[in-house]
């Protein structure tokens, strides 16, 4: 009876492979913009997210906390940022397409 030792090995290293390019590729679903935002919207007197909009991609989106300060202190300095965003369903009947923040960087180099 033969016992191939190397046929065996492989397997787990192929089903590791699959798995780690499973979970890379759901990050690969968070979709980006570069640029500067046009206009800035709260939700709503109880809310505390606040719509970011982005005229050129008609793009919508919803940041709260630390990265709404965040992205507000850039809208008002007129500042290019690279975002993140997870698509979302737009919500009370917002147009275009909607997302909700994963990761911002502020372009410093073009602060007034």
């Amino acid at each position: 009876m033969n016992y191939n030792v190397t046929s065996r090995s492989r397997r787990p290293a192929w089903a590791f492979a699959v798995a780690l390019l499973g979970l890379l590729s759901a990050n690969a679903h968070a979709l980006s913009y570069n640029g500067r935002i046009d206009l800035v919207q709260s939700t709503g007197a109880n809310s505390t997210s606040v719509r970011y909009y982005i005229s050129a991609q008609g793009l919508s989106v919803f940041a709260t906390g630390v990265n709404e300060a965040i992205l507000r202190d850039a809208f008002f300095r007129k500042a290019n940022v690279s975002i993140s965003y997870q698509p979302m369903d737009c919500p009370n009947g917002t147009l275009g397409t909607c997302g909700s923040l994963t990761l911002i960087t502020v372009h410093a180099l073009n602060l007034p």
